[in-house]
């Protein structure tokens, strides 16, 4: 997720939020086998729940 991060940042370092979504997007739905069970399935609950039934907001991933 680290690196994921990371690529998300080089890609556009003054509005990196999207960038980082979409690595880590591609980085969870490529079944890589450093995925723990509990990213895995929060990220596969709230892809198939929350896409379906609200919009998504500007930081899907970041905290604030």
């Amino acid at each position: 997720m680290t690196i994921a991060v990371a690529k998300g940042l080089i890609s556009n370092p003054f509005d990196p939020v999207q960038s980082i979504r979409e690595e880590i997007k591609n980085w969870i739905e490529n079944d890589q086998k450093d995925i723990g069970n509990i990213i895995n399935t929060t990220y596969h609950c709230y892809a198939e729940n929350l896409y379906l039934t609200r919009p998504v907001s500007n930081n899907f991933f970041l905290m604030k």
